[in-house]
């Protein structure tokens, strides 16, 4: 798991298209600190502006490798 604590976006400026994948970097900083992946939201969904979106805490899953 890679989350140990709940971790919530900005709210947004302005109506966001449909979010269907996700990228993890190592600082909050728009444009800072280093990419270590992506992945995919099992259900994709919109945002609307002032909307911020919330992982909850142990919800993302980080592996290596692909699923037998």
């Amino acid at each position: 798991r890679w989350n140990p604590a709940d971790v919530t976006t900005p709210p947004a400026n302005a109506e966001w298209p449909t979010v269907a994948s996700f990228t993890i970097w190592d600082d909050a900083n728009e444009g800072g600190g280093n990419y270590w992946g992506f992945g995919n939201v099992s259900t994709a969904f919109s945002v609307q502006a002032g909307d911020a979106i919330k992982w909850p805490t142990n919800k993302v899953i980080v592996g290596l490798g692909s699923a037998p």
